[in-house]
């Protein structure tokens, strides 16, 4: 069986059969178990869950300590987006997360997770990953006023106009066709502290058989992330 599945799937089928396990102890104990239907979103929530505290423990380099950086709210009235990706070079994957927050209240309004059959470095991927959130978007009606991604080089790429004759220059191309639906819409780097609920969404992305949009509702697996991302 492992002999077949990319290191992601690995980690998710050990984890429900960790949680079937727990639950035929349960049984045998006499002792209430949830709902059997919900085992795998509990299987990938817990995934998410472990990816955000390894994300917390990172290792100190050359003796500075890392700063985590949480995400901000966007100036009341407009809307922000947050793109990741996880890439799987194994299984020839990439998995995208998109979160599209309202204003000062965090409220999602829109997200979606989707996977891309292809072998795309991390910039390729990251920068697809801001194609496809801004087309989202507009099919939504939530075109983003701010855009934020956790890879500083493809950010300044568009917004230096720059790299265009390059093998990627056909996708920033869209994006900067497509980032003038708003007027004066924004694209920031951030820090990967600050992005966790898109990155989860992204991992999340690779355990799932198609693609997902959510309107106005956030899927389990970065519901406790966005709470904790509302002011107060």
């Amino acid at each position: 069986m492992f002999s077949i599945l990319s290191g992601v799937d690995k980690e998710l089928f050990c984890v429900i059969i960790w949680r079937i396990w727990f639950g035929r102890n349960c049984i045998l104990h006499g002792s209430p178990f949830p709902d059997w239907s919900a085992i795998i979103d509990w299987s990938n929530s817990y995934l998410a869950d472990s990816q955000y505290k390894n994300q917390e423990n990172l290792p100190i380099v050359a003796g500075i300590p890392q700063v985590n950086v949480g995400w901000t709210l966007p100036v009341e009235g407009k809307f922000k987006m947050n793109c990741a990706t996880k890439v799987d070079r194994k299984g020839g994957r990439v998995g995208i997360g998109v979160v599209i927050i309202r204003d000062c209240e965090s409220e999602v309004l829109a997200c979606c997770s989707q996977i891309l059959r292809t072998n795309y470095s991390v910039k390729a991927a990251n920068l697809d990953s801001i194609l496809k959130g801004l087309q989202f978007g507009i099919d939504c009606g939530l075109s983003p006023d701010v855009v934020e991604v956790d890879i500083k080089e493809i950010v300044t790429w568009i917004n230096n106009g720059i790299h265009m004759d390059s093998d990627l220059g056909v996708i920033l191309e869209d994006v900067v066709k497509l980032s003038r639906s708003t007027e004066d819409m924004q694209f920031h780097s951030i820090q990967r502290s600050a992005n966790i609920a898109a990155y989860d969404l992204a991992c999340y992305s690779l355990r799932l058989a198609r693609d997902v949009f959510w309107l106005e509702e956030v899927p389990n697996c970065i519901g406790r992330i966005v709470e904790a991302d509302k002011p107060g």
